[in-house]
């Protein structure tokens, strides 16, 4: 089971950027992997808040995007700080 609070890494990595990102981009088939695990669907009862929360973001972002492995660098190159 998951603890109940979101260790240091996934604050830092999400929920701290929850306000300031837009979009999300993801390699491959990650994206998709990614619903499937924190989707409304696969949750259970005793899902910690914080996952919810991150699906209901993750989902309502203006963009999410999967790109074709091998992609990601040549569309991105020059954007990425």
């Amino acid at each position: 089971m998951d603890t109940e609070e979101p260790d240091t890494a996934f604050t830092e990595t999400w929920i701290n950027r929850y306000d300031s990102v837009d979009i999300v981009v993801f390699e491959g088939h990650s994206f998709d992997g990614h619903l499937q695990v924190h989707s409304e669907a696969a949750r259970k009862q005793d899902t910690p808040k914080y996952l919810f929360d991150y699906e209901k973001w993750l989902t309502t972002t203006k963009g999410s995007y999967c790109l074709a492995e091998g992609s990601w660098w040549r569309n991105f190159q020059g954007h990425v700080r």
